[in-house]
């Protein structure tokens, strides 16, 4: 009586976990290759259209750096000026 009890738990435990096994394997190889079907299903995604205009405007973005680095040397001059670095143990190097 135990030995049938203990197959059938055994062979219903198996195919459960067999199952769970086959649906984790595909549901994996699915997600491994999941560009491939995305470039089958949707190629309008891939193409880019010609601009006319530039994307940057290069003196746009040097006059942004040199404002910034103004802004820097604003901050770090007060910070030192103010004691903070001598507070928390950090002298200007500098000189």
């Amino acid at each position: 009586m135990a030995r049938q009890i203990f197959v059938f738990i055994h062979r219903w435990v198996g195919l459960s976990m067999s199952i769970f096994l086959i649906i984790v394997g595909l549901t994996g190889a699915a997600r491994a290759f999941r560009e491939e079907p995305d470039l089958w299903l949707n190629p309008e995604l891939l193409t880019v259209t010609k601009r006319d205009a530039p994307l940057l405007d290069g003196n746009q973005d040097r006059d942004d750096h040199r404002e910034l680095r103004r802004q820097y040397r604003r901050v770090a001059r007060n910070v030192l000026s103010s004691g903070f670095a001598e507070e928390h143990g950090r002298a200007n190097r500098r000189g």
